[in-house]
């Protein structure tokens, strides 16, 4: 998932990891390194895998198919740094869709179609109950909430390009968001 804790994770581990590697490659003779020396390096190194790390989680472009009471910001693919979204069969994929409702729901449910020759076929996800992705019930007018949700990718899902449209509904069946990107499924 791309989060900002995920990212100050990645940030902290990865420059640490490489700032040791770099230190060590550095410097041949231990007696050579001081402490200002390892900190300007493991910072370096972290400053170079937070940049990767980021560059990892960025919007991916989408296509508003009908969010009649909600505004999408942005959606987010992890793994996922350029459009269309190259997804591995076998894998999970974490997907961050932040918008701003229009009213009051008691409730929203997500509904998932993969889009071929605009045929929406329906595609099943872990959890259809927004409550229960990353939203806390009962959704208020004005505010902005982040939908999190994971697309497993199945082995016997064929090798295509195919377009996912992604939907929550209120709890008076109007959609919060409908979103669609592109995808392709490969090996």
């Amino acid at each position: 998932m791309c989060d900002w804790v995920g990212v100050f994770w990645s940030f902290v581990s990865s420059g640490v990891q490489a700032g040791s590697f770099l230190v060590v490659r550095r410097f041949k003779n231990r007696k050579d390194m001081n402490t200002s020396s390892i900190m300007a390096l493991s910072v370096m190194a972290a400053i170079l895998a937070a940049s990767w790390t980021v560059a990892t989680c960025e919007p991916v472009k989408y296509y508003d198919c009908g969010s009649k009471v909600g505004k999408v910001q942005q959606v987010i693919v992890d793994h996922c740094p350029k459009s269309p979204c190259v997804l591995q069969k076998g894998h999970n994929y974490t997907i961050n869709i932040t918008f701003t409702s229009e009213v009051d729901s008691t409730k929203c449910e997500a509904k998932v179609y993969g889009v071929v020759d605009r045929i929406p076929i329906p595609f099943p996800i872990p959890v259809t109950d927004g409550c229960k992705s990353g939203i806390n019930c009962p959704i208020k007018a004005g505010q902005t909430y982040s939908y999190i949700s994971t697309l497993p990718v199945k082995l016997k899902y064929p090798d295509l390009k195919v377009t996912v449209e992604w939907e929550l509904m209120s709890s008076k069946s109007l959609f919060l968001f409908c979103v669609e990107f592109a995808v392709v499924i490969s090996d």
